[in-house]
């Protein structure tokens, strides 16, 4: 997606040092000036290189009707005039950097902004940064676990589930025209010995940092004998685990397929 570019007007306001090169005692002044907004050291140099006759002029150094007095002015007049030349050609290299840092600087807000919304657990609106309230505040766990790479996962995996829902709602009765109440979706259930990472991850207030840790657990472990293991091992808080608890099992690792007994018979 492109970035809007400044219009004519920007362009002129940030433009006004222009008019100090065609002052002849402080044409530097304008380099110095767009060297501090752009931080470019290039520019400051040349502010410098200008400066000299000024302030040799100032400095009471030279003596008036001499020679090295005389080749100061010829130099602060020329001065004057080279930077006019000089201004103009750098004009709008100035206004590309500045426009550049101007966009960079909004990249870094935007991304602190993100990152204090994530540790937080709030959203900033734009009208006058008002914390949206969440139905349950989060532990410190859950802000550790919620990083910049979980939420996506997370995300996700609730949003697939919920238009899968919206489907089904959808989706009408061929059968009959009687208009029938949807009944509430039971809950999927989810294995903690054969899930996935992102199951595991789109469980509420696990993640995919926890859920990785689940993982290595149970290869470790040969699996969990129970979802109090699960529990214990993630250290998640009570109200996390009421929530969690109906949609997880844990399937018994020594289950077998029941044995025939008797005789085969060939017929």
């Amino acid at each position: 997606m492109g970035v809007a570019r400044k219009g004519l007007v920007w362009k002129i306001m940030q433009s006004w040092w222009i008019l100090l090169t065609f002052s002849l005692m402080f044409n530097w002044v304008a380099f110095f000036y767009i060297a501090s907004r752009a931080k470019n050291k290039r520019w400051a140099l040349w502010g410098l290189i200008y400066s000299i006759p000024f302030i040799l002029l100032f400095s009471e150094m030279l003596q008036e009707d001499t020679l090295p007095y005389d080749l100061m002015m010829t130099s602060l007049f020329l001065g004057c005039i080279f930077s006019i030349f000089h201004g103009f050609k750098v004009r709008k290299e100035f206004l590309l950097r500045l426009e550049a840092r101007e966009l960079a600087s909004r990249g870094e807000e935007a991304i602190l902004k993100d990152k204090i919304e994530s540790e937080y657990g709030v959203k900033l609106s734009a009208e006058g940064s008002k914390p949206l309230r969440r139905s349950e505040p989060l532990s410190a766990e859950q802000r550790g676990a919620l990083q910049a790479d979980d939420l996506p996962v997370a995300q996700d995996v609730y949003k697939q589930r919920a238009d899968e829902a919206l489907m089904q709602l959808e989706t009408p009765n061929e059968e009959s025209t009687e208009v029938i109440n949807p009944e509430p979706m039971a809950l999927e259930v989810v294995d903690l010995n054969t899930a996935t990472e992102s199951d595991l991850a789109g469980l509420p207030g696990v993640g995919a940092i926890l859920a990785k840790k689940a993982i290595q657990h149970r290869q470790t472990n040969d699996g969990f004998r129970s979802v109090d293991e699960f529990f214990e091992l993630l250290g998640l808080k009570p109200h996390v685990i009421d929530r969690v608890r109906p949609l997880i099992t844990v399937q018994s690792l020594s289950e077998e397929p029941p044995k025939l007994k008797g005789r085969v018979v060939d017929f």
